[in-house]
């Protein structure tokens, strides 16, 4: 398992290190990549291939095939298949009011749901096109001070290894992405010894964490996805003692998520305080921390006194800052959120994991603490609420896996005949558990815990509802619409502007917010441009330059009628002097 996990750790960082280097040279090209890929695959094969395809390795490794993991991994890309691709449940249209949800049977959604989904997808394009790094904005050409850089040049370097479309097929990327995070809490939980039993359902549990339009997890691919996957792979390497490759794993996953490094830091830490021979320990990784700090300071000099200085501030406004709800406050209470099997085992899991590994209980301490705090502010302290509230719900999952071990091992030696247990009755009741999880596979989409993750305002008094987890944002009209238009400038609804601008190529003046938001200085200006009279649309229209207006019907002259889609939106051309 954890040549394996090595494995995977090191495929990361080479496509990681070959997406930035040739988006940075601007020599990201398909044959380059591929040429790279095949070179690193004949080292590993020369490396470690003679040694595992022998005879006396190859045989054992068929024999000691984990078909247990293989079961989590198909139900794993079943379950997630569903999501896009056989959806059943609610969701919602660009237009809809507040309340106002829609049923669908089987229903396929090859994009995106979620905002900072499509920014991904709009910055991978950006860069497999200008075959560069990820720093320019699609919408606009302007320079983009991504800080989540290294995400989208993975994502765009495998889109472009695999070749992907990268509008349509990133959720056939997000399936498979979103199963290496249970399989390796699977992985992660027998290398801890647990059985494979509870390491099943544990991992699987984190299947059902509650996944909202205002809460991603899941059935997501963001950056954060990466960021628990080398978190996971770190948690892994911290169980078998290496602590050189678990910093390593951290490095990349704070990479990949920034923010996530107040995790990894506190991991790290009480980790070394736990280890024998702690001075000497702590005088080891003392030298990389003033090493590293000592970097920072001169980076951050370096950039104060060049004409990039403003990336300074723009850090810092990311370190601390408001929550982007304003002044209404998440009510993520976490029994809507995390599976209550795995909230209960949880419970029984506490004593052993403070007791053997503080470190795994010191991330979950974290979080707990952000999570209160953040259901009582709109204050945030380097880390968003959603991410915290994910990242915590798969930590607890893992700890529910230790109880359920627990529980399994007490329940023997109250028995009469507790080896019969252990070799019969236990196996009978994680195959019957696990044949549930597969039974609910075609209802996997339809719960509607999403509908509790209100927000509410105690100013006002008042509840924001959220819309659903789906949705159908962008539809066939709107690109039958766009079908002969590009690179001209339009303006629509938030959503709209978002989606047809990266499926089309033209630009938005306004966006939904997320990665990248054009127009955040007024989020609600199409309502106000509804309102408006004709003389203000013209003068809109004039200050921004635009090309077209795709909104709901008005009639205003200079506004000229191109075409109009199913859901009632008109497409007008602007006509005014230039």
């Amino acid at each position: 398992m954890i040549r394996f996990i090595q494995f995977l750790l090191f495929f990361i960082i080479f496509q990681t290190l070959l997406a930035i280097s040739t988006q940075f040279f601007g020599i990201f090209y398909f044959w380059i990549i591929l040429g790279a890929n095949i070179i690193f695959i004949l080292i590993m094969f020369i490396l470690i291939g003679n040694k595992f395809f022998s005879t006396e390795n190859l045989l054992p490794c068929i024999q000691k095939i984990d078909w247990v993991f293989f079961i989590v991994v198909v139900i794993s890309i079943v379950s997630l298949f569903q999501v896009h691709y056989n959806y059943t449940g609610k969701f919602n249209m660009v237009n809809d009011a507040l309340f106002q949800y829609h049923e669908v049977k089987n229903m396929q959604y090859v994009y995106p749901y979620f905002s900072d989904e499509w920014y991904a997808v709009s910055l991978a394009k950006e860069s497999i096109n200008s075959h560069s790094l990820p720093l320019r904005n699609p919408f606009d050409n302007s320079f983009f001070p991504n800080l989540e850089m290294f995400f989208h040049s993975f994502i765009a370097e495998i889109v472009l290894l695999f070749r992907l479309d990268p509008i349509t097929q990133y959720t056939i990327l997000s399936i498979f992405i979103n199963t290496l995070i249970i399989a390796l809490a699977y992985l992660f939980l027998r290398i801890n010894n647990v059985s494979k039993g509870p390491a099943s359902i544990a991992s699987l549990l984190i299947l059902y964490i509650t996944s909202a339009s205002n809460l991603p997890g899941i059935w997501n691919l963001i950056p954060i996805t990466m960021g628990i996957i080398l978190s996971l792979i770190g948690f892994c390497f911290l169980s078998q003692n290496s602590l050189k490759m678990a910093g390593l794993s951290f490095l990349f996953g704070t990479l990949f998520y920034p923010p996530f490094f107040i995790f990894h830091f506190i991991c790290l830490a009480v980790f070394i305080l736990g280890l024998p021979k702690i001075k000497d320990k702590i005088w080891g990784f003392g030298k990389y921390i003033v090493i590293l700090l000592s970097f920072c300071i001169i980076f951050c000099i370096v950039l104060m006194l060049s004409p990039m200085n403003k990336v300074i501030s723009f850090i810092f406004s990311h370190l601390f800052y408001r929550s982007f709800t304003g002044n209404f406050i998440p009510q993520f209470s976490f029994y809507y959120i995390i599976p209550w099997p795995a909230i209960l085992f949880a419970i029984f899991g506490l004593a052993y994991v403070f007791k053997n590994k503080k470190w795994l209980l010191s991330q979950l301490g974290l979080g707990v603490i952000l999570w209160i705090f953040y259901s009582f502010s709109t204050f945030r302290i380097v880390i968003g609420f959603e991410r915290i509230v994910f990242f915590t719900s798969i930590i607890v999952c893992l700890i529910s896996a230790f109880g359920m071990e627990k529980t399994f091992t007490v329940i023997p030696g109250l028995t009469r005949n507790p080896e019969s247990v252990k070799k019969f009755w236990i196996p009978v009741c994680a195959g019957m558990t696990l044949a549930i999880f597969v039974a609910v596979i075609p209802f996997y989409t339809q719960g509607e815990s999403w509908k509790e993750l209100i927000l509410t305002n105690s100013l006002i008094q008042a509840d924001s509802i959220p819309m659903a987890p789906a949705n159908n944002y962008l539809t066939n009209d709107d690109l039958r619409v766009f079908k002969n238009i590009s690179q001209k400038k339009f303006f629509s609804i938030p959503w709209k502007g978002t989606v047809i601008g990266i499926t089309t190529g033209n630009y938005p003046v306004s966006t939904k917010g997320g990665t990248i938001t054009m127009g955040s200085e007024n989020p609600i200006i199409y309502r106000q441009f509804l309102d408006f009279d004709c003389g203000k649309k013209s003068q809109f229209a004039k200050d921004r330059n635009l090309d077209y207006v795709y909104s709901m019907p008005f009639s205003c002259q200079g506004f000229e009628k191109v075409d109009e889609s199913s859901e009632g939106f008109i497409l007008y051309k602007v006509i005014w002097e230039k």
